[in-house]
């Protein structure tokens, strides 16, 4: 017979794979065996006080029998005795459980289980130990299934790296001799996911009257290696043609911060030479953004600089504050692209947001009034739905009389990457005008790993031909199957249209390891 049982699931990083290993058990039938049946005899002699005697054993199906002859060299005296004893079967010794080594190094899906691969010959209960546990993170028992462990990574390991680990482990029988295998090891890579940040706070660091700093402060649960900084302002100097400055949109690598807890600084200089007037404005606007480069996640936020009357130093102000974020102000008629006022002093706008496949985003959406009107009443809607994702509605998450804030949270379809976009109005009561402005979303590709399902328990008699369809798919790229057998001499095994053939020899019962293993191509 053939006894198949899935042991573990696992998928490589560089070129990702999962991988089924099955233990193979083949038994013969049952036979009559004529030599069983044959009678083996023998005689022998000697003497007995008196006389002589001779005897007659026979041993057949049933036991043994023995005729015993006596004589004292007068009378003869016959009898025969015996008993019946049980067949005596031969008796294999106990074999030692095997533990079975990841033939490449397999992708770890955190939150998933590591699976061991191992097995007893003899199907005697088996357990695993653990010999040698990873070094960059630390295993937990996973359910009730022996050989399951869940592996969490250090906190100090960032996001969007590789990494590369290995733990050694024996299979050891649970009853009997308790044998133990020889040491095997699970190679495996992971990934370290990451975490939505926040833009906590800005506020200005070294000021003098040509040059300023602005300290732009994030927090984040794992800090990344890398962080796109982008930070903008909006030019009134000409009240005609406001502009979106750009102060700076760099890469900036972990080192770079001034590290706390969970919170990282980084410091932007300006100078009074490409700048003006972040100098000579009483009050400007400052967009901040960062993102995530390698994984998709963002996060902007909305800042008012108030510069002193020297222009050298001044502060930095907030939506957090429930007053007035500027002054008033003093402007002729304007406009700003189409998203503003009659005006020009009322508009809206949101800054374009990232996130990787699958995973929801909130997407702040703004209204900045600069003239002498109060919006902290006005009203937000979805006026354009998305094309391809979906969208909620919005909620007000800041206010203040002259900049307000809603979130609605972007939720992406399928498993690709794709830009998405969607509208929203903002109605200013008080000004009795509604402006409306276009959000857009980058979906990021994320390479899905394959799936490759769990195979129930086969059975196939000795000298037949065992077939066994696989269910498995990739939804990003094209796969191949391979399965190996840990004796190719006595089963063979090949793979052809998703199912695996499995061939033993002639009158072969014995057993096998049979690796099934799915791999992304390129």
């Amino acid at each position: 017979m053939i006894s198949l049982k899935q042991i573990f699931k696992v998928r490589n990083l560089t070129a990702t794979l999962l991988m089924l290993v099955l233990v193979l058990h083949v038994q013969g039938q049952d036979n009559n065996d004529a030599a069983r049946n044959k009678r083996v005899a023998t005689t022998s002699g000697g003497w007995v006080s008196g006389g002589i005697y001779t005897s007659h054993i026979s041993v057949g199906n049933n036991g043994i029998s023995t005729l015993l002859t006596a004589t004292d060299g007068q009378t003869e005296y016959k009898g025969n005795f015996g008993f019946i004893i049980p067949l005596i079967e031969q008796v294999e010794p106990n074999q030692a459980p095997i533990a079975v080594t990841a033939s490449k190094s397999v992708l770890y899906k955190l939150g998933e289980a590591l699976r061991l691969n191992g097995f007893d010959p003899d199907g005697d209960e088996i357990d695993f130990v653990i010999t040698q546990a990873p070094a960059s993170g630390e295993l937990t028992a996973s359910g009730t299934n022996k050989g399951r462990y869940t592996f969490t990574p250090n906190s100090d390991l960032t996001p969007g790296t590789g990494y590369a680990d290995v733990l050694k482990f024996k299979v050891v029988e649970v009853n009997g001799e308790k044998l133990e295998s020889e040491e095997a090891s699970l190679p495996f890579t992971f990934n370290v996911p990451d975490e939505p940040h926040e833009i906590t706070n800005m506020s200005i660091g070294n000021a003098t009257e040509t040059s300023k700093s602005f300290d732009l402060t994030l927090t984040d649960a794992r800090f990344n290696a890398l962080y796109t900084v982008k930070l903008s302002y909006i030019d009134l100097t000409d009240p005609l043609l406001p502009k979106t400055i750009s102060i700076i949109s760099e890469d900036f690598a972990l080192s770079s911060f001034t590290k706390g807890e969970n919170t990282l600084t980084t410091s932007i200089g300006v100078t009074q030479a490409e700048h003006p007037y972040l100098f000579s404005a009483s009050q400007v606007v400052i967009i901040s953004e960062v993102i995530t480069p390698k994984t998709g996640y963002s996060d902007d936020e909305v800042f008012v600089l108030e510069n002193e009357a020297s222009g050298s130093g001044g502060a930095i102000r907030n939506l957090d504050a429930d007053t007035n974020l500027f002054s008033e102000l003093d402007h002729d008629t304007k406009t700003f692209a189409n998203q503003t006022s009659e005006d020009g002093l009322f508009f809206s706008y949101a800054a374009e947001k990232q996130t990787p496949e699958n995973t929801p985003v909130a997407v702040n959406l703004y209204a900045l009034e600069l003239g002498d009107f109060d919006i902290s009443t006005a009203t937000v809607a979805i006026t354009t739905d998305p094309t391809k994702g979906s969208v909620t509605d919005p909620v007000l998450v800041k206010t203040s009389d002259n900049l307000l804030q809603w979130t609605a949270f972007y939720t992406p379809v399928g498993d690709v990457g794709y830009d998405d976009s969607f509208e929203f109005t903002v109605t200013s009561a008080s000004r009795q005008t509604s402006v409306t402005s276009t959000a857009t979303v980058q979906v990021v590709d994320v390479n899905d790993a394959p799936t490759l399902a769990s195979i129930d328990n086969q059975l196939i008699n000795e000298d037949e031909t065992g077939t066994v369809t696989l269910s498995f798919g990739d939804v990003d790229n094209e796969v191949t199957l391979t399965a190996t057998s840990s004796k190719p001499g006595k089963v063979a095994v090949s793979v052809a249209d998703g199912k695996v053939t499995l061939t033993p020899v002639a009158d072969y019962t014995g057993t096998v390891s049979i690796s099934v293993l799915l791999e992304e191509v390129g």
